[in-house]
């Protein structure tokens, strides 16, 4: 028996094919249905949300915890008006960490001038220029400085086995560092000696930075000859000091 095949024709009909992504029991819809299209993830796009840059500036902080707390609202809706009005609350409590860092910064004060500054020991000792020999005394001399400062801007200056001292001179007052330079000339029997002292008082760390300059020089004729000699001694000192 001879079998004979017929084609079938089908009506045209639009065919829709549906592909689904990821057949899991857990992308599906609770109804067992078709499983609902999951799109893209657009919970990170809210900028308010964002709490994992670790830049923010701690000033900022403030206002940051206000916004997350308002975009999240526990009732897993929408942000509501509130929630916004919550990160104002934040921000305002920015304002108080301004207002409490004002309130720290008023009570600085100045350190007061003292009338005495006198040295205690001595920290650092670089000798500048003169003779080996001379520099035990040029370290006792900075070891045992004592700068007394006058209310009208001038100072002197002390020590000890030193020409020209008491010595003079002027001090500015910068924040906690008082400047001070001052100069005497002793005049000698054939010359005459010049002290040159700089230096800087710092209030807060109690200690006294000076730079030291001296200079004599003599001349002499003899029978019609001029004799000359002149020598200078230079070294630079840190102190600690103590005020009176």
């Amino acid at each position: 028996m001879k079998r004979t095949w017929r084609r079938a024709v089908w009506p045209a009909v639009p065919v829709v094919l549906v592909v689904l992504a990821g057949c899991g029991g857990g992308s599906h819809g609770e109804d067992g249905g078709l499983p609902t299209p999951t799109g893209p993830d657009t919970s990170v796009t809210e900028p308010a949300d964002d709490v994992s840059s670790p830049s923010t500036d701690p000033a900022t902080d403030g206002t940051s915890s206000g916004t997350d707390d308002g975009g999240t609202p526990d009732n897993g809706g929408t942000p509501s008006d509130d929630g916004g009005s919550g990160g104002s609350d934040a921000s305002g409590g920015s304002d108080g960490g301004s207002s409490g860092g004002s309130a720290g910064d008023s009570g600085d004060t100045t350190p007061t001038v003292p009338g005495e500054v006198r040295a205690t020991g001595l920290t650092q000792f670089e000798m500048v220029q003169g003779r080996p020999a001379w520099q035990s005394a040029a370290q006792n001399r900075a070891a045992n400085s004592v700068l007394d400062l006058y209310p009208n801007g001038s100072f002197s200056f002390t020590t000890v086995d030193t020409v020209g001292v008491p010595l003079g001179g002027s001090y500015t007052v910068s924040g906690s560092e008082v400047d001070f330079e001052g100069q005497s000339v002793t005049p000698g029997p054939a010359g005459s000696t010049t002290l040159e002292i700089q230096g800087s008082v710092d209030l807060g760390a109690h200690t006294m930075t000076l730079h030291w300059v001296a200079s004599s020089g003599m001349g002499a004729v003899v029978d019609g000859q001029s004799f000359a000699s002149a020598n200078s001694v230079a070294w630079n000192a840190d102190v600690p000091v103590s005020f009176g």
